[in-house]
This record gives structure tokens, sequence and C-alpha cells, in this order.
């Protein structure tokens, strides 16, 4: 029987309550695992432990030879040295282990501590929080009605009340297991977040099988709501109008903003009246507004990029105000991103806004052009050959399907028919079996012809745009940009059937 939310269910206390500006407060849904998973603090093997590695793997074991080869100072080699000894990735000979070997293969380090913790899930995406509670303190609330409740929060010595609005979680939901890799990054990133006051570090790469094997579920899913705080906050404090505000949604485990959940919050407002009234009683504006980086931009602006974007696309690209809003808020913050200096917010503002224009018209994609799994004429084939042969049918490149390979058929079914639910390998999975059989009329196909990795790419720039969720924008470089803009202008083209405008993937 699947977990439900109700007035029963507990509410996590966060360490963090005292956000300056006017607030409003939301009872988020979240599921929480109790886990017992490595602790990664670097997963990636550095260039000098690689080049170690490699020349031990070619026989050398000698350490002047090591740092002749490598131009080291022979007690820096012989630190490196060490540590590999210490990782167990050398002997005591010099000679590289089976685990040094898996290490050069994959390039991710052995953790070497493992913890017991708690792990939170949104019952609504599946995506894991960045954060990770030892000991969780759980209080419980009391209901007001089913749709608010009054809580006290407790921080250093004091208590705050508040009244805030619960998010509904709708029956019958179903709620898929996080898997080992995604219980890791989590864990990893929460850790980072609590000791450095940063989310920076997220890597590009699930955790190999050889580090998930050692994660183990302790608890199933256990309902709990978490107290967010939404603030309004002046644009004088971040460089923009004087007049200009927007709101901004902090993480109850960081105490920080976190652009996924201000996401999440715009998308739940859609089907859930209470929470949209919510935000639009903080701002005196309706919800539709959100996006307050494109509202702070003056009407004369504003035009000058709508003028633009019908040069590239056509006058068709009027119906689509979703559309325009987010090529300006892309374009905008693409510019800004480029100028010398340090423009990490603008890069992480920039690569948000690309990846909603992905979000946006691949679902759109999706429902315009129906289709179902198992493929039409392969249904005694497995799930993996199927999504490789629907690959091959348009011209990808051979591992692409690794991009879109999934144990879940339940889950690949629910994209195919609600693809605004799906996390981004479904969403993928079910792009190209729509492709596949919709044929030429498709507009992801002429996307495929012109990248034959385009699946990948698009993962990519999923995880880029994570970075910037996460508060990791400062790792966000403009060539990772880049390669998400190019791709939402390729997107958009492909959407409304139009050439790819040349003048558009120019960067001047």
């Amino acid at each position: 029987m699947a977990p439900a939310f109700d007035t029963d269910t507990p509410v996590l206390v966060p360490d963090r309550i005292d956000y300056r500006g006017r607030r409003r407060w939301v009872l988020w849904p979240v599921l929480q695992y109790r886990v017992v998973t490595p602790l990664i603090h670097d997963p990636s093997v550095n260039p000098f432990q690689r080049a170690i590695l490699g020349l031990a793997r070619a026989g050398l074991r000698d350490l002047d030879e090591f740092a002749s080869h490598l131009a080291l100072e022979p007690e820096f080699a012989l630190l490196v040295k060490d540590e590999l000894r210490t990782l167990r990735y050398l002997d005591e000979h010099g000679g590289i282990t089976p685990k040094g070997l898996a290490a050069l293969d994959d390039g991710f380090l052995d953790p070497q501590r493992v913890v017991v913790t708690h792990v939170y899930q949104d019952p609504f995406t599946g995506v894991l929080w960045p954060a990770a509670v030892p000991s969780p303190l759980l209080v419980g609330a009391r209901w007001v009605s089913r749709e608010r409740a009054e809580v006290e929060l407790a921080s250093a010595g004091r208590s705050t009340p508040i009244t805030p609005i619960a998010v509904p979680v709708p029956p019958g939901t179903v709620f898929e297991t996080p898997s080992a890799e995604e219980i890791i990054e989590a864990v990893s990133l929460g850790s980072r977040t609590a000791t450095r006051g940063t989310g920076e570090g997220q890597w590009h790469r699930r955790a190999p099988q050889r580090v998930a094997s050692r994660v183990s579920l302790v608890t199933t899913g256990q309902p709990v709501y978490a107290p967010v705080a939404v603030v309004l906050v002046s644009g004088k404090d971040d460089g923009g109008d004087a007049g200009a505000s927007t709101w901004l949604a902090f993480s109850p485990f960081s105490g920080k903003s976190s652009q996924m959940l201000r996401h999440l919050i715009v998308s739940r407002g859609d089907e859930f009246a209470p929470l949209r009234r919510t935000v639009e009683r903080l701002m005196n504006r309706p919800l539709e507004a959100f996006f307050a980086e494109f509202e702070k931009l003056s009407d004369q602006l504003q035009q000058q990029y709508e003028e633009r974007f019908e040069q590239w696309f056509g006058s068709s690209i009027r119906e689509h105000r979703r559309l325009v809003e987010l090529l300006t808020v892309l374009e905008r913050h693409c510019t800004l991103a480029r100028r010398p200096g340090p423009q990490s917010s603008q890069a992480g503002i920039a690569a948000t806004a690309a990846w909603q224009i992905q979000e946006l018209l691949l679902r759109q994609m999706v429902l315009d052009h129906p289709a179902r799994f198992p493929v039409r004429g392969q249904e005694e084939l497995n799930d993996w050959q199927q999504l490789l042969n629907v690959c091959r049918h348009l011209e990808l490149g051979p591992r692409e399907y690794r991009c879109i390979k999934t144990k879940n058929e339940s889950r690949l079914k629910l994209a195919l028919r609600h693809p605004h639910k799906s996390n981004v390998p479904e969403l993928l999975a079910a792009l190209v079996i729509s492709a596949a059989e919709h044929g030429q009329t498709h507009p992801f196909r002429g996307l495929a012809a012109r990248r034959p990795n385009l699946l990948t790419d698009l993962t990519v720039a999923s995880k880029i745009r994570n970075e910037a969720a996460h508060g990791s924008q400062g790792l966000i470089h403009i060539e990772q940009l880049e390669l998400s803009r190019r791709l939402a202008i390729e997107t958009a083209a492909a959407f409304l059937r139009v050439p790819v405008p040349k003048d558009a993937l120019t960067t001047d």
C-alpha cells in the first residue's frame, strides 16, 4: 500500500528559519528514507593519481621513474603514491591492484566513509533533494483545515509559530524508490552544503556500480512535511532596478534559495489553487508572471527581443507567449554571462531558462504525437532492445540508448501519457518512441538529424540546469552554457517547424 500524506503526517523541523523579508510558509510533502551509504567528498581521481596509476599499469614501480616521467618533485610523487597505497589502488610493491584498475577505468574514487542518514524525495517528480539529515526532528501539527496547519518551529532557543498551507499529494500517486546512485549524490551534496555552505561539486556522471552496491535502504519512504519559506525580496539586493521585486523559495535543509523548489511551486500552483493564491498574495500580482528576471526587463527591451525572435522564427512565435518569455531571459542573461569577470549568477539563470525551454517544448512534442510502449511490432523484445532499435531508427549514435535505458516499464508508459510528470530519462525515451512511430512529421526527427549525440547533449543540458538549481552556479562554464543555448534554439526551431536561424547561433 502506497504511503499517504494526511493530517497525521509529521512535520520536519529545520535548523534555519530566520529568513529576512516578507514571507509565506508552505508545508511541502517529501518522502523520508533512512539509508546507509558511502559519503563522497571528492568523486574524481585527480590528474596526478591518474598519471601514476597509468604508469603503474604500464609496469613502472620506481619512485624516481614516476617523478621523471611526470616532471614532478620526488617528494610530491611520494605523497601521491602513498595516498594511492592508502586507497589500496597500489600494493606494497607499487603494482596496480584490481581496485586501482577499476578507479583508473571509471575515474571515480572509492569513498572511505559510510554514514547512516536520511534522504528526502519529492513525490511529484521523484527527485531527491540535495540534503541529508542524520537525526531529523519531527513534530506534530494542529490542523485548522485539510489545507492549513499550525506548527511551532524551534531554533536557537526560541520558537516561531507559523500557519503554512499544506500542498496535497493526489491519491494514487506512484512513489518510485530512489536509486543507489541518486542516494549517494544527494547525501554527498547535502554534506557539502552543511560543511561548506555551498552545494558545489556535483559530478556529471553517476557513481559506478562498485560504489553504488554499498548503499542500502533501512526504511521505505515515510511521508513527512517540510516547511518551505517563500520570501519576497527587493531588486535592490541583487543589483536589479530600484522598484523591482521577486520571490524566492528557501530549502528547509540548507536555508538557501532553491531554483528547483521555486519551479516546483509554480508547477504545483497550476493544480492547487491555494498554493497559487499564497504566492500571488505575497507578490500582489498573478503567479503566471513568476519569472522575475523577465519582469525586471523594461518594456522597450522586451519588445526588442520579441522583434528579434520574430526575425529568427517567424510571426508564429507570437502564439507561444511562455516560449517568448523564456527565450528573452535566456538571451539577456547569456549576453551578461559572456562579459569579462565572474558571472555565475547570470549563467545559472540562463542555464535554467534554456532547460525550461527544453521541458516546455519536448513535453509538448510527446503530447502532440501520442505513442505507446511496448513499441509496435517489437513487443517480444526486451525493453532495452526496443529503445536501442528506435534510436537506430532515428540514426542516433550507437550508444545514445544508454541515456534512456530504463528498468521500469511503468514509468516509461507514464511518460508517454503524462510527459509533464516524467523525469529526464523517461521523457527522452518517450520522445524517441514517439518520433520513431510518427516518422517525418515529428519535430524531434529534425533535431536528431542535426545531432547524432542528441540524447547525450540533452542529458548534459539537464545536469547543467541541476547545477544552477542546486546552488552550483559557479561551476557553469561558458562552453556549457552555449551548448544549452544552442540546444534550446534548435528545439524551438524544430517545434515551430522553421529552419534553424543562423543568426541565432552566433554569440556576438
